[in-house]
């Protein structure tokens, strides 16, 4: 997992964000979506663990929420910061 990616993820504070992942059968899948957002009036954190793998829970508009394989994400866009595989833009390296 990318601690920049996860950085940014975090600091969106539910603002949408672009997150690139590879699934788990080798297709590539953009999402666009917000993390931090209410379900079933509980706050959901933006990242969820389970016992082998860590998920950022992920809310797209009009068609739900989507569990996200920290360790797949390639590439994540917020604000028009772009934060690529291990890759630190310079806006943000500070």
């Amino acid at each position: 997992m990318n601690q920049t990616i996860d950085k940014l993820i975090e600091s969106s504070n539910g603002r949408f964000l672009t997150i690139k992942f590879l699934k788990d059968n080798g297709e590539v899948r953009t999402l666009n979506g917000r993390v931090g957002v209410r379900w079933g009036n509980v706050p959901s954190s933006y990242r969820r663990d389970s016992k082998h793998r860590k998920f950022y829970l992920i809310y797209v508009p009009h068609k739900g929420y989507r569990r996200v394989n920290a360790d797949a994400v390639l590439e994540v866009s917020l604000d028009g910061v772009t934060v690529k595989n291990n890759a630190v833009p310079p806006e943000i390296a500070a």
